[in-house]
């Protein structure tokens, strides 16, 4: 019996949490998969706009994904863990996540840790026969080891599938939208309000590189653009409708400030320089980590005070300022 499944012609489908950042990550999986020679399909609505520019991808909607069903049509499924509690429905309309355990091809995997309570510890994945043990499993094994999650990623499509590859993720885009302007893109919030660096300090940041003869645009959620316009009336606020008009308009900026946020991920996915301002240390997992040129610019001390963290005062913003100051 072989001991490696042969992936070239093999149908796949990858199923990611929808969040942004999570997407990237899997995006990268898809990949790998396709330079093996899969036929991969990507189920999330998260880009469905983005077929054109990643030709080599299906890209499927992902309401009422039905892993049974899918487990029966692909060779593989790696799905996000959460989506077995939805998943594997009887006549009843009552999901039966049992039903989908049984099958024997579906990876259920995670950024870090699959939940102990689900019971999917030493899970065997098999597919052609051939046992994939390393198939189900979190990504990050090991935080303090200093990986950024796309290192992590990495990991796991070597460990779990044999596969390596050198080569980013390949994204078909107009030549006249690889022309970048001297332009920034600041994404200052996250649906996390706790882990957002000071508005203030975005602003303050955003009219420093103004001065420095950079433009500057405030990307929002379509949601939060009218109050974020309504507090920094000096400074454009744009957001976009989906993923596609965001990678439009990045693909003509040489940079990304954010919070950790997917506009970091999507921005270094894209080959962008990323700056990161967050509470935790430079070597954070979830840092973006698609290229060479992501920039952690962490707090220069932190205390606690009732119960809560102190750490936006002493965010050493002016180094971003700096760092794109001597890149011109």
């Amino acid at each position: 019996m072989s001991t490696q499944v042969a992936w070239a012609g093999k149908r796949i489908a990858v199923i990611p949490c929808l969040a942004l950042g999570d997407v990237t990550l899997f995006l990268r999986l898809a990949w790998l998969f396709h330079q093996a020679g899969a036929q991969v399909r990507f189920y999330a609505n998260t880009l469905r706009a983005t077929e054109a520019y990643f030709p080599w991808l299906e890209i499927l909607p992902s309401d009422r994904l039905d892993l049974l069903q899918l487990a029966g049509e692909h060779d593989l499924v790696v799905s996000y863990v959460n989506w077995l509690s939805t998943s594997g429905a009887s006549e009843s309309g009552i999901a039966d996540p049992q039903a989908v355990l049984a099958q024997p091809n579906i990876a259920f995997v995670s950024a870090k840790k699959i939940p102990a309570h689900l019971g999917l510890d030493g899970r065997v994945v098999t597919v052609d026969g051939v046992s994939l043990p390393a198939a189900t499993r979190g990504f990050c094994l090991k935080s303090k080891r200093g990986w950024s999650m796309a290192q992590w990623l990495d990991d796991y499509a070597q460990c779990a599938y044999g596969l390596h590859s050198e080569q980013p993720v390949a994204i078909c885009l107009p030549a006249a939208q690889g022309v970048k302007a001297k332009r920034v893109a600041i994404f200052p919030t996250t649906p996390q309000p706790s882990k957002n660096y000071a508005l203030k300090g975005f602003a303050w940041l955003a009219r420093r590189l103004l001065k420095q003869q950079w433009q500057v645009d405030i990307i929002a959620m379509p949601h939060e653009q009218a109050q974020l316009q309504a507090q920094l009336a000096d400074l454009p606020v744009r957001s976009f409708a989906n993923v596609a008009e965001l990678i439009d308009y990045l693909c003509g900026c040489e940079a990304v400030i954010s919070n950790d946020s997917g506009g970091g991920h999507l921005g270094s996915l894209l080959g962008l320089q990323t700056f990161t301002l967050t509470r935790k240390d430079r070597h954070f997992v979830w840092r973006p980590g698609f290229n060479a040129r992501n920039t952690v610019v962490s707090p220069l001390f932190t205390f606690k005070w009732l119960g809560e963290y102190v750490w936006r005062p002493f965010v050493p913003v002016w180094r971003v300022a700096r760092a794109l100051g001597e890149a011109r």
